[in-house]
């Protein structure tokens, strides 16, 4: 299964723990209505057959990014991951 999500929700906990690289490895609950603000999520890709969710992000070109962007990316990331499995759960991905 295909789809976009205009709407992701992050959470404050969420973007406060982000800062630490250890957050990759936590996992949060997904709560759309405590959000702090939200991401768009171009591609959420569930497998069935693999029990695995994935989250992306299209960019364009090969351009370079300046290191303020960079860490926005990388926030993002983390905030998305962290609350990826939750967020599998609330739209009925096993």
């Amino acid at each position: 299964e295909v789809w976009s999500e205009p709407l992701f929700a992050v959470s404050e906990a969420a973007d406060k723990l982000a800062d630490n690289d250890a957050s990759i490895a936590a996992t949060l609950p997904y709560n759309p209505s405590a959000q702090a603000r939200t991401l768009q999520i171009d591609l959420m890709i569930f497998s069935e057959a693999q029990g695995r969710l994935g989250a992306y992000e299209s960019k364009r070109g090969f351009g370079l990014h300046d290191s303020g962007k960079i860490r926005s990316m990388r926030r993002d990331l983390r905030c998305t991951q962290m609350l990826l499995r939750s967020y599998g759960e609330a739209v009925g991905c096993r």
